[in-house]
């Protein structure tokens, strides 16, 4: 019994592995080139989650000068996820400098995190003391959204306040709904509950089979 349950854990922790998303793919992506407006305190763009997303990296805006990433007061730039709701940062933050070793692309620079899931919800994704280049009402031009397939809806706010400590911006600022380039991350669809179950199920029923064919003895008359 203890072999069949070893086995059966191993398929389905395979199963799930295999269901992983291979790619994640940048959620606000930013180009280079905007002009930079200097704020030191906290700034947020909400989202809602429509279906779970696994988040693997998180970045900040550094229009792709790396010392931008010291900051307006050259302490750093820190970037997390909340919980709209709750208020509650969801997952790791990530600090970045402008000494640091990350991933650039385009105005952005990354660095991978523990992943964790995003369930339905509204979220924001939150930077503190970073250069940032504000929309200012208007459209952002140097922006590209990325719904993930669906995954994704920007329904907004923006939001921002002058504290300096990482966490939820308490201020309402908008439109549009991705007023500032600042906070970014990297992140996949996940499947369906439904789907990755079915999956589980049928890997376990092959297991069980397969083991069943070893164990079974035939007679030569």
């Amino acid at each position: 019994m203890n072999l069949i349950r070893t086995g059966l854990l191993v398929l389905a922790a395979t199963a799930l592995m295999s269901t992983a998303p291979a790619n994640a793919d940048i959620v606000y992506q930013d180009s280079s080139g905007a002009p930079l407006q200097d704020w030191s305190g906290r700034l947020g763009m909400d989202f809602q989650v429509n279906s779970p997303i696994l988040v693997t990296s998180l970045g900040a805006f550094d229009n792709g000068v790396l010392p931008n990433l010291n900051g307006v007061s050259n302490n750093g730039v820190t970037v997390g996820i909340f919980d709209v709701t709750t208020g509650l940062q969801v997952g790791s933050s990530a600090f970045f400098t402008g000494t640091g070793s990350y991933a650039q692309i385009g105005g952005d620079a990354f660095q991978s995190v523990n992943s964790f899931i995003l369930g339905p919800g509204q979220y924001s994704i939150v930077s503190v003391n970073d250069r940032n280049f504000n929309a200012s009402g208007n459209p952002n031009a140097f922006q590209t959204l990325n719904g993930l397939g669906g995954a994704i809806t920007f329904n907004g706010p923006s939001r921002y306040d002058s504290i300096t400590d990482l966490g939820l911006p308490t201020i309402a600022d908008g439109p549009p709904v991705d007023r500032y380039d600042a906070g970014t991350f990297m992140a996949s669809a996940v499947p369906e509950l439904s789907t990755l179950a079915m999956m589980i199920l049928g890997f376990l029923g092959v297991g069980f089979i397969a083991y069943r064919g070893k164990n079974v003895s035939f007679r030569v008359a």
